[in-house]
């Protein structure tokens, strides 16, 4: 029940759907989670549902600015600080909806 006791995750795309149950099963096993997203709508909700002890973080991940603005906040610098570590863990679900906008726009081409 606590395989991942200890362990310290970040879920990019965590605020909704597949990324947003995934937090939830690792907070079940135990881990530290923080999640990130950009729909500020989901962010609110995911905040609520996971509760005061999971950050949830605006965040772009296919954005390299956003990524460095994220590093850079107090949150996640104090957090590296204590534990002098990084994530042991890291779930990559943003990506999702990228495949889908690009199936979609191979669907929408004209056939040659």
């Amino acid at each position: 029940m606590s395989r991942l006791s200890g362990k310290r995750t970040l879920i990019t795309g965590g605020t909704s759907g597949i990324g947003l149950e995934t937090a939830k099963q690792f907070l079940a096993e135990g881990a530290r989670v923080i999640v990130t997203g950009v729909n500020p709508e989901s962010i609110a909700s995911a905040r609520a549902i996971l509760g005061p002890d999971v950050p949830v973080l605006r965040a772009h991940s296919a954005s390299v600015a956003a990524q460095q603005a994220l590093n850079a906040a107090p949150l996640c610098a104090s957090k590296a600080r204590a534990s002098r570590s990084t994530a042991q863990v890291s779930a990559c679900n943003s990506n999702v909806s990228a495949a889908r906008a690009r199936a979609n726009a191979r669907r929408s081409l004209p056939a040659s």
